[in-house]
């Protein structure tokens, strides 16, 4: 507060705020400092020299005033006497004088500048900054202020933050002449025996790990080494007055008081517990699960010191992670024996649950990770209380798959299965299977139609808890078992007008290749969605399945977009059956992506006319053609290309730059209009194919690249994806208005972005007389689209901006239409990169080596099926341990074992995809210990 008080007197001084302080004009201006005489010093007080330094006019110093700021903005003067003016240094007497310009001298502090006291015959006030004012003829001048301070420090308190150390803090920083040392302490325990070992520490000023600092701004400690006491001990500390060999003063050498304070006190317990351990949750099994028959595990909790307290906590699925204000605390217990033991209360449902479990010693002091968070053992279990049912029997040939609710485990005897009401002899021969199917092999030749029953005796069949499945003696057979399609790969991309080929296989639920199946892909959206081969609406190619269950197909597309491709099971006929769409969970359909792009395709364009001649009254229009390249060997005629982005500059003349961008359309085909507003010669256009559809006309201007022409004129294709034509403006036949110019400017404070995080946008907008502009339109293009209208913006001063917190990666740009006497104005588009935001939690800290931990945690935005990597740092590198994908809710689920022990460090890291940027976890910490 004080330095903070200061620092407003200073600016206030400095601004000219204070009254009566005000520093004359000059034509050389006098330049003053003052500082402490005592070296070391950075404050004084009253009874203390001064030491004035500075550079003035050559002249006698005619008069001096001390200026004290006080609290409140007053002030109070002490004048300098006139026989120190001017006088030559003896040594001890005060002196100011200027010899040819420099300015040197020592003044004592008056008594305005200590606390105030009836005993100062000056009435005055707080004093905070002292500062000197000198005049020399008629010119004056300031020093800068200097700080007043006149209390002395004292000693607020002992904190025991180890078991072998005590840290003595200060009210403010201080030092001593001769060093400090462990004579002026002395640290007993309750039996007053004396636990000093040595060592008073440095005069650092800081705090160490542990160290609550809650003194002011730098506030000291001293540390103290002492033998080692109790975890929860709070040593009487007592300042040694009578073995002080020398003063502690503050930096403005007031003396310690050696009786305010704290000089004898009991050191505050500051040492965290250590983290608990549950060791124990009954009829949790190998698998983690709790069953039926311990609905309310016991729950025993180690590794923790008798007399503390141990709180048992269950995560909230709002914050994975232990959060001690937001997860819900189920019960505590004193320690005892090392230990402590809790019953769960029985929970509503079942499902997964989180418990931590968090140590509190006799002090209040919460158990602490490293990093001096607030940490806590946890386990996870699953709680399981309904036993596994049959579901479904299925035939293939002579074997019935039998599925039930979930995996079972167990074993399989043929003797306890039975099936009737079937062809032939239906004795089960063999049971096979693993997870929720069994698969009975009946004697060969037997047929199982639907109805027919199957039945189960008994046996030990049981779920992961432990759950038993009970006997049953009557499901039905539900006929054939139905086919699985798989389709592959799962996505890609391709260059428009070139194939793309899939993968289909086929086979029963058992595994089992199927042969002879005709399937087939469809397009259920996108591009290729208004194919129609004679078959239906998308449907893209049917193929027959080989004795492996495989056929592939191939289809291109001629325009850029994303394919939603589905595989289905065709009708036995010509034309295929196709099931509903949407039905994309269906056992015989699979669903992938195909990306189809202009990057690399072998495409050309062909712009329109060649050559022209117009004048300044008309609009130009550069026609442009987009089809597959040909070649000498093809009969049919090139592909149209939809979808393409395609740009237009002008490379010579007034009107280079930039002109415009379309899009083709089912033809290929697509127009960029202009005007200018003078005569030129012949001008080139340059018109190419933004292959990878940023719409950034900066940077995809391939001049280097550009058509020229040959020693007969004639244009030589140095690229087949751009071409050049020319443009002559004459005058007009009618004076045309030139319409008035606009500009339009946009930029981001940043270029990437987090998840949640805001950006902000800004521009500026410069317009002639009568085309002022109101307002501006953000547009933004995400992924490979195009630029929509995003935000209406006012822009009435000529600047605009506003703040927004995307959850995609995208492109903006600001625009202002054109009007019947004011051009369009575009800006280029500034790209703003979203990074996923990742979070990563840990079932334990602490695990023997052998053991698992769970790693897991959601990335946002939601990112549906989306790639997430486990990774661990080895020699200052992080490399991939394993990978999977995101669920239905983002949500990932990593176990990871260890062999050996050591501190392991592991985070999770989300893959850049069209929507985000990667993203990256905090770092979890794990430790592996012996068995």
């Amino acid at each position: 507060m004080r330095r903070q008080l200061f620092q407003l007197l200073a600016i206030a001084l400095l601004a000219g705020l204070v009254p009566g302080i005000t520093a004359a004009r000059a034509e050389t201006p006098i330049t003053l400092s003052i500082a402490p005489a005592i070296a070391g010093d950075t404050a004084v007080h009253a009874g203390q020299a001064i030491l004035v330094s500075g550079t003035a006019p050559e002249g006698p110093v005619t008069a001096a005033t001390l200026i004290a700021l006080e609290d409140g903005g007053t002030t109070s003067t002490q004048v300098v006497p006139s026989g120190a003016l001017n006088r030559t240094d003896d040594g001890t007497s005060d002196f100011l004088r200027n010899d040819a310009g420099t300015l040197s001298g020592r003044l004592t502090l008056g008594c305005i500048f200590r606390e105030p006291v009836d005993t100062c015959p000056t009435a005055h006030g707080n004093p905070r900054g002292a500062v000197l004012e000198i005049q020399i003829g008629t010119e004056t001048g300031q020093s800068s202020p200097l700080r007043v301070d006149y209390t002395r420090p004292y000693i607020k308190g002992y904190k025991l933050v180890a078991t072998g150390a005590i840290v003595i803090e200060f009210s403010e920083p201080v030092r001593n002449a001769d060093g400090d040392s462990a004579l002026d302490w002395t640290v007993t325990n309750p039996a007053r025996t004396p636990l000093m070992i040595g060592g008073a520490g440095t005069a650092d000023c800081s705090y160490g790990p542990g160290e609550d600092a809650t003194a002011g701004p730098g506030g000291c400690t001293r540390r103290l080494t002492i033998q080692a006491v109790g975890e929860d001990a709070e040593p009487l500390t007592t300042f040694n007055p009578a073995l002080i060999r020398a003063a502690y003063t503050d930096l403005a050498s007031n003396s310690m008081l050696r009786t305010a304070g704290a000089p004898s006190s009991n050191a505050v317990d500051k040492i965290a517990p250590r983290i608990p351990t549950i060791s124990t949750i009954d009829g949790k099994n190998a698998a983690g699960v709790v069953s039926s028959q311990n609905p309310a595990p016991a729950v025993v909790v180690n590794n923790a010191t008798n007399g503390h307290t141990i709180t048992l906590y269950r995560e909230s699925s709002a914050t994975p992670g232990f959060d001690k204000s937001q997860d819900t605390q189920l019960a505590s217990a004193v320690v005892s024996a090392g230990s402590a033991s809790f019953t769960l209360p029985a929970f509503a449902s079942d499902g997964s649950y989180t418990l931590y479990a968090l140590a509190t010693d006799i002090h209040g002091n919460d158990s602490v990770d490293g990093a001096g968070s607030v940490a806590a053992d946890d386990a996870t279990y699953a709680l399981d209380r309904i036993a596994p049912l049959p579901l479904t029997a299925k035939t293939t040939g002579s074997a019935i798959a039998v599925s039930f609710t979930e995996p079972i485990v167990g074993t399989d005897n043929a003797s306890q299965w039975t099936v009737t009401g079937c062809a032939g002899n239906c004795t089960v021969q063999s049971v096979t299977g693993q997870g929720d199917t069994r698969v009975l092999e009946m004697t060969s030749g037997s047929v199982a139609p639907a109805g027919a029953q199957v039945a189960w005796a008994g046996g030990n069949y049981a779920d992961a808890a432990g759950n038993v499945l009970a006997p049953f003696s009557s499901l039905a057979s539900q006929g054939s078992v139905a086919v699985v399609v798989d389709l592959e790969p799962e996505g890609g991309t391709q260059a428009v007008a070139e194939d793309y080929t899939l993968r289909l296989t086929v086979a029963d639920t058992l595994g089992n290749p199927v042969a002879g199946a005709r399937v087939g892909i469809r397009a259920v959206s996108g591009p290729s969605s208004s194919t129609n081969n004679g078959s239906g609406p998308g449907v893209l190619n049917i193929c027959t399945s080989q004795s492996d269950g495989s056929c592939t197909l191939a289809y291109r597309s001629n325009a850029t977009g994303l394919d939603t491709v589905q595989a289905w099971v065709a009708g036995s006929g010509t034309a295929p059956s196709p099931e509903p769409v949407g039905a994309e969970d269906a056992n015989d359909q699979d669903v992938v992506t195909v990306t189809w792009t202009a990057e690399g395709a072998d495409i050309e364009l062909d712009a329109s006319p060649e050559s022209s001649t117009g004048t300044i009254d008309d609009t130009h229009i550069v026609s442009v053609s987009v089809k597959e390249l040909g070649s000498p060997f093809d009969t049919a005629a090139p592909a149209s290309i939809k979808g393409v982005n395609v740009d237009l500059a002008a490379t010579t003349g007034p009107n280079s730059g930039w002109l415009g961008q379309c899009t083709t359309d089912a033809g290929g085909l697509c127009q960029i209009s202009y005007r200018s507003t003078v005569t030129t010669d012949s001008e080139g256009l340059q018109s190419w194919i933004d292959r990878n559809r940023d719409n950034d006309s900066s940077g995809d201007l391939f001049l280097s690249d550009a058509e020229s022409q040959d020693a007969d004129g004639l244009p030589v294709l140095d690229d087949p994806s751009q071409d050049v034509v020319t443009r002559t403006w004459l005058p007009g036949s009618v004076t045309a208005p030139i319409p008035g110019t606009r500009s339009v400017s946009i930029a981001a404070d940043r270029s990437e972005v987090r998840y949640g995080k805001p950006v902000h946008l800004t521009g500026t907008v410069t317009f002639e007389e009568g085309c002022a502009v109101d307002k501006v339109a953000i547009e933004r293009r995400l992924g490979g689209g195009v630029f929509k209208f995003f935000k209406n913006v006012p822009a009435g001063d000529g600047s605009w901006d506003f703040d927004l917190a995307p959850s995609w990666s995208a492109r903006y740009r600001a625009t202002v239409p054109a009007n019947d006497s004011c051009a369009a104005a575009i800006s280029p588009a500034t790209f703003v990169g979203v990074k996923s935001k990742v979070t990563a939690s840990v079932n334990r800290v602490r695990v023997k080596r052998g053991r698992c931990v769970t790693v897991r945690g959601v990335v946002a935005p939601v990112d549906r099926g989306g790639d997430i990597v486990l990774e661990r740092k080895r020699a200052g590198t992080w490399r991939s341990v394993k990978n999977t994908k995101l669920n239905e809710r983002s949500r990932y689920i990593f176990p990871k074992c260890f062999g050996k022990k050591g501190r392991v460090k592991l985070r999770t890291r989300s893959l850049e995809n069209d929507s985000n940027l990667a993203g990256v976890s905090p770092q979890i910490r794990v430790r592996v210990t012996r068995r």
